[in-house]
């Protein structure tokens, strides 16, 4: 999948509609049209639904992991400073 081609399934699946990504995207609505056909048959997707649901599920197992890093990288911080959760006087 290309850059713009993983772009616009993210716009997409963020809820965008078609109109309003070929706008960001300063293209004409046929533009995104037919990149969504392109990727549609690069993964033999029999429609948008299909797209939609593999880009949801990522953007969450994303979100979800980068929370878990985060996190996991807050409380490293916080055992090196010696806080371990309890107020300091």
């Amino acid at each position: 999948m290309t850059p713009d081609q993983l772009e616009i399934a993210i716009l997409l699946s963020l809820g965008l509609s078609q109109k309003e990504i070929a706008v960001i995207r300063g293209v004409a609505p046929k533009t995104i049209e037919i990149m969504l056909g392109t990727i549609k048959k690069k993964f033999d997707f029999p429609s948008l639904n299909n797209l939609l649901s593999l880009f949801q599920v990522r953007l969450v197992f994303f979100a979800l992991s980068e929370c878990k890093r985060h996190s996991h990288t807050r409380s490293s911080s916080s055992v090196d400073n010696g806080d371990e959760g309890g107020t300091h006087v």
